[in-house]
């Protein structure tokens, strides 16, 4: 049974989505919903966000992933970003379920995927048969900016979201962390 905060929640979302996205089913807008809320320090325009969603069929549990050197977002049609030693290249992997529980499956997928799609070893053309395109752009967009500063030795930070409206976490998610669910920070 829903609770109130979560009741708040769906009805403001269902609201917003009304006003401003009738034409996204409720799932695809809670998506770019919390999507929104978690970029926000980014300040990245809609289409900014748009391309960083890559959820479908072949996403590997991962619904959105944005990279960043030094809080500057690249995209797949810009130039690699010149950075300097130590510059910070910031990996946001976002994948959220509108449903009122917290399970561990999606984060188990999750962490199966990125051990794939981040390992240098296997290439984009290896991934194909597996990931959709628009996930894998977007890893091309990771591999390329990260081989790209190598010799200047950037830090390199994964931040891993998984947002649902679920009030209860499953016992095998909760701090500690078991050793089947993943923290990246």
């Amino acid at each position: 049974m829903a609770d109130n905060n979560q009741i708040v929640l769906q009805t403001l979302i269902e609201q917003n989505r009304r006003e401003l996205y009738s034409e996204l089913t409720t799932d695809d807008y809670f998506h770019l919903f919390v999507t929104e809320q978690i970029m926000k320090d980014f300040e990245l325009s809609y289409d900014e966000v748009e391309e960083g969603i890559v959820d479908n069929g072949g996403d590997g549990g991962i619904d959105s992933i944005y990279t960043f050197v030094n809080q500057e977002l690249v995209q797949r049609d810009t130039e690699l970003i010149e950075g300097k030693r130590n510059s910070v290249i910031d990996v946001f992997i976002l994948q959220s379920k509108n449903v009122n529980s917290f399970g561990e499956t999606p984060i188990e997928k999750c962490n199966s995927s990125a051990l794939d799609i981040f390992d240098l070893n296997k290439t984009i053309d290896e991934l194909r048969s597996v990931y959709n395109s628009d996930l894998l752009a977007n890893v091309e967009v990771f591999r390329n900016q990260y081989l790209h500063l190598a010799s200047k030795f950037p830090i390199l930070r994964f931040h891993y979201f998984y947002i649902t409206k679920g009030a209860e976490v499953h016992p095998n998610c909760k701090l500690p962390l078991k050793p089947n669910c993943l923290k990246v920070e």
